[in-house]
């Protein structure tokens, strides 16, 4: 009977220990699991942060190209001095102006205009005064101009506006009375009052052409007839304008 108490004991020693190692085993495994999980969860983490902020440069990145899209854009369509429609955008709002007045029956007003004597202020108080009075002005005419009209430098002192979706001859007329209110007081620039007029021409579609080409050509000719009468006013384009200037 000893005999088999003992083997009993030690059968149960054995299963004891078996028990007890694969409980272990089972304890290591989970506390293993555990690890996995926790450096897997801070791996993804760590990932996580590293896509943000690569997606965060990448976002920086569109922003930018997009702010130097814009700046290029506006390089390319604006004058650098005044900050006013070039050439090329005075153009392209023109041309859009005729084509919406062509279809809707409409009329539209080109003026053209210089400044009475800029060289004056240029030889007397430099470049640089010259400039800024530049500026000045060009403040003064997009404030004074309705919303859905162009005010635009071409170089030097000369601009271009165009008046779109006016109803008749007076419509033009109220609109180059305004911009030359506009110059009746004077420009206070580094300290320095200037007084300066402009000389304006006007042309009207459809009566004085149909093209965006020769419509600026009759503004211009009605702005030099102002300048041959004296200045600081406006003319609109007239046929006689035009044979006066074949014949000299």
């Amino acid at each position: 009977m000893l005999a088999v108490d003992i083997a009993l004991l030690l059968l149960f020693c054995l299963l004891f220990l078996r028990d007890k190692r694969r409980n272990d085993e089972r304890k290591e495994m989970e506390r293993l699991l555990r690890l996995s999980r926790e450096v897997l969860e801070l791996r993804v983490i760590e990932r996580t942060a590293e896509l943000e902020e690569v997606n965060q440069a990448l976002r920086n990145e569109v922003v930018e190209r997009k702010r130097m899209g814009e700046c290029l854009n506006r390089l390319a369509t604006h004058d650098v001095l005044t900050g006013l429609p070039n050439r090329l955008l005075f153009k392209d709002r023109l041309e859009r102006a005729l084509a919406y007045a062509r279809r809707q029956r409409k009329m539209v007003a080109i003026a053209v205009f210089d400044l009475d004597r800029f060289k004056e202020v240029n030889d007397t108080f430099g470049h640089d005064t010259g400039d800024r009075l530049l500026q000045a002005v060009s403040r003064r005419l997009a404030d004074g101009v309705r919303e859905n009209d162009t005010v635009a430098r071409m170089g030097g002192d000369e601009f271009f506006l165009v008046f779109p979706e006016i109803e008749d001859r007076r419509d033009a007329e109220k609109l180059a009375l305004r911009i030359l209110k506009s110059f009746s007081k004077p420009f206070e620039v580094d300290g320095i009052f200037v007084n300066i007029t402009p000389s304006i021409g006007v042309s009207l579609y459809p009566k004085d052409g149909f093209d965006a080409e020769s419509l600026v050509k009759k503004a211009d000719l009605a702005m030099y007839r102002v300048k041959a009468e004296g200045k600081n006013d406006f003319h609109f384009f007239e046929k006689k304008t035009e044979k006066n200037s074949l014949r000299s």
